[in-house]
């Protein structure tokens, strides 16, 4: 499959993860061209308060400002030079460049995937929580809201407890990654790629034939190793208090 057949299951995959949190975590705005989510319990998250597409920028800063969010992100694709030129104008701030990446599954050695085990969606944002450093219970909150049977939750165990954990938010034929994270204890042991191929098996087995996910660009040294390949950058314009 050809890498712009890929990138654009990529960014169908950036606005179903977005309508999800929206419609279950707090709140959906659509609009013509785009699309925000909106969680007032993470005021100061761009991560869960995100537009998808270029907003009018005075509408969406009304709709966060009304919720009592302090600081909201657009995920942009990195080729949209007009919408980053708007977006620098209207006083977005560009926070980072998460790597696009994508894969065939046929094209992934999947046969050695551990064993993983299912996972409560309360616990797995828990997990992210603790591995991304949020005292405040944010992703917990905001992930536990989702409804189970929305996605597949994969867990590595350890002493009983969750130490790797993801999800699959099946969109169309592709299985598209979500909330990759390993607690700190349990790093550089290859836990994350694990929980990951037995979450893409799973996929796999039930039909799809793609996977696409974000990631920084430590972890996307990860994914390279896993067979994904980089398909291009998202930008995370922020606006801040």
């Amino acid at each position: 499959m050809d890498d712009r057949t890929l990138r654009a299951r990529a960014h169908a995959g950036l606005v179903a993860h977005t309508r999800l949190l929206g419609a279950y975590a707090g709140e959906l705005v659509e609009e013509h061209d785009w699309l925000a989510c909106v969680v007032p319990h993470a005021p100061q998250s761009s991560i869960l308060n995100c537009v998808v597409g270029v907003p009018d920028v005075q509408r969406a800063h009304t709709v966060y400002r009304q919720a009592g969010v302090e600081k909201w992100g657009v995920w942009l694709d990195s080729q949209d030079l007009v919408g980053a030129r708007k977006l620098e104008d209207a006083g977005l701030i560009l926070d980072s460049l998460p790597v696009v990446m994508g894969a065939e599954l046929e094209a992934l050695q999947l046969d050695d995937a551990p064993l993983t085990q299912p996972v409560d969606l309360g616990t797995l944002g828990a997990v992210n929580d603790r591995a991304y450093g949020y005292p405040d219970g944010r992703l917990e909150r905001a992930i536990a809201a989702l409804p189970s049977a929305a996605v597949d939750a994969h867990s590595i165990v350890e002493d009983e407890e969750p130490v790797a954990v993801t999800f699959i938010l099946e969109v169309g034929d592709d299985a598209s990654v979500g909330w990759v994270a390993t607690l700190s204890h349990a790093r550089r042991r290859g836990l994350a790629g694990g929980v990951l191929k037995g979450a893409l098996k799973a996929a796999k087995g039930r039909g799809r034939t793609t996977t696409t996910l974000w990631a920084s660009s430590m972890g996307a040294k990860v994914y390279e190793r896993l067979g994904y390949r980089t398909l291009g950058h998202l930008h995370l314009w922020e606006m801040r208090p």
